[in-house]
């Protein structure tokens, strides 16, 4: 009869310690999502021109997969010119040290394997546009950061988007994060109220395919909405590419943002 109570007093200290702190089985999940994440990951064939010897060692130093001209035989590329595999981030970070390139393909890498090209079909189109101007995000008030996309070819639709987003803010889970079309047709949630008291967010979406059909060219907004008082913030940087025509047959997990309408029905945005 005492080992019973025993046992059974353990286990309610358990239970009793588990439900006042729900962070233990929140992070037990975020682990068990870190680790789906991992295991399926987009990934891009970019043939990268390189003009000086400092971009060559950018490129080299990023540990990309390449094979560079002059190196390879039969190889059809210049001198200075490689083929690498890249994720959404390396590429992004191309962009930023303005080193030009076209994307060929695109494909999966599954854990740590060599990327799959068979499902994928050539890209024919891909626009990018940025934005580093702060914006203050007011209590229980929505504000916008827009990014108008003037390049694509006329009537290009979307085939589906990848998102950068950077805040500055002192306490992450009072923010809610939407993407909008122009006329605020389309509303994606970003970021919905994750985080805790966790300072500032630094993230990237990809593959979002809720704005299929929707016309390339025109003002995209990423908005910010904070609950509470007693905190402050801004958005700080963000960056969105357009990828379409040409939509390559891929198995891509979900990530962690999901389709959303917003319910916040006494606070509208106002195109």
């Amino acid at each position: 009869m005492k080992r019973v109570f025993s046992v059974f007093l353990v286990f309610l200290i358990v239970e009793i310690i588990c439900l006042g702190n729900p962070k233990i089985w929140a992070e037990e999940g975020d682990l068990a999502e870190t680790k789906s994440k991992v295991e399926t990951q987009r990934i891009l064939k970019l043939r990268i021109e390189i003009k000086t010897e400092k971009e060559e060692r950018i490129v080299r130093e990023m540990g990309l997969e390449c094979e560079w001209g002059g190196n390879v035989e039969d190889s059809e590329l210049s001198r200075r010119e490689a083929v690498c595999n890249a994720s959404v981030k390396q590429m992004d970070q191309l962009k930023q040290a303005g080193i030009e390139f076209e994307v060929q393909r695109e494909g999966i890498r599954r854990e740590n394997r060599r990327p799959d090209y068979e499902g994928g079909k050539e890209n024919k189109g891909v626009v990018w546009g940025q934005d580093s101007t702060n914006y203050s995000i007011p209590y229980q008030d929505w504000t916008y950061s827009p990014i108008t996309i003037t390049l694509a070819p006329t009537g290009a639709t979307v085939a589906w988007i990848d998102v950068h987003f950077e805040v500055i803010h002192t306490y992450i889970g009072n923010l809610a994060i939407d993407l909008t079309d122009e006329d605020l047709g389309h509303e994606y949630r970003l970021w919905d109220y994750w985080g805790g008291s966790q300072d500032n967010i630094d993230t990237t979406i990809e593959y979002i395919t809720f704005f299929n059909g929707e016309p390339v060219n025109q003002t995209w907004k990423l908005w910010g909405w904070d609950c509470c008082v007693g905190d402050t913030g801004y958005i700080d940087y963000w960056w969105i590419q357009i990828w379409y025509e040409d939509l390559p047959d891929l198995i891509v997990q979900s990530l962690t943002a999901t389709d959303y309408m917003p319910t916040l029905k006494n606070f509208q945005k106002n195109a």
